[in-house]
């Protein structure tokens, strides 16, 4: 990402352009690739087949699947905003939009160390892939590889968390409002905001409400 230390919004950094679909890869690295996916309404992307595993979260608007080889129903295949779906090895997938649509995929190794619930139930809201600890922050990893972690966090009223990875970060708040607290530096951060840190750089997040983030550290 462009905005290091600056709380933005990948939504509003990756505005659909009418009659096109737009792919903007903001990390390519150890074979691990996170795209951000720009539809405008009525559009289309014709089925590929992807040889790695794969995780979709839709930041705005509603995406379908067309899946070539795997029958979904209606409700299967279709991703509303704030919702992740995990793409298995070898699918034929393609995907089609009726209004704007902004969506991320993260491309994982064959061999990533993925949770089994993510890939059993393949399809869900990441703010209910965990709960809160009382007074307290509490975090739940799905990805857990050498050189990419991926995880839930989730902050209780009036909880803090300290982060110092060794490796950049990029948080993204599922719900609720809180803080930034970065190179001395105090900023608001609330649903669908992003934050990212350079390796090493401490940051720390205050919850005013009760919080839940999305976080990517890339080592």
């Amino acid at each position: 990402m462009k905005e290091i230390g600056t709380v933005y919004s990948i939504v509003e950094n990756n505005l659909p352009m009418k009659k096109s679909a737009i792919l903007n890869t903001v990390y390519e690295n150890y074979g691990y690739v996170l795209t951000v996916y720009s539809m405008a309404e009525n559009t289309t992307i014709s089925p590929e087949r992807l040889t790695h595993p794969a995780i979709y979260f839709v930041l705005e608007g509603d995406l379908h699947i067309d899946s070539k080889e795997v029958k979904m129903t209606p409700e299967e295949s279709q991703l509303r905003t704030l919702q992740y779906i995990f793409r298995p090895v070898n699918s034929l997938w393609g995907f089609q939009v009726d209004k704007d649509c902004v969506f991320t995929e993260l491309i994982l190794l064959n061999t990533s160390k993925i949770d089994e619930t993510l890939c059993r139930e393949k399809k869900g809201f990441f703010a209910g892939y965990i709960s809160f600890k009382q007074h307290d922050s509490y975090v739940k990893r799905f990805v857990d590889d050498i050189h990419l972690k991926a995880d839930i966090v989730s902050l209780d009223f009036n909880a803090s968390i300290v982060m110092k990875e060794k490796g950049a970060v990029l948080i993204t708040c599922l719900e609720g409002t809180g803080e930034i607290l970065h190179d001395g530096k105090q900023m608001a951060f609330g649903k669908l905001d992003s934050f990212e840190v350079p390796s090493d750089e401490p940051l720390t997040i205050n919850a005013k409400e009760r919080m839940k983030l999305l976080r990517i550290m890339y080592l």
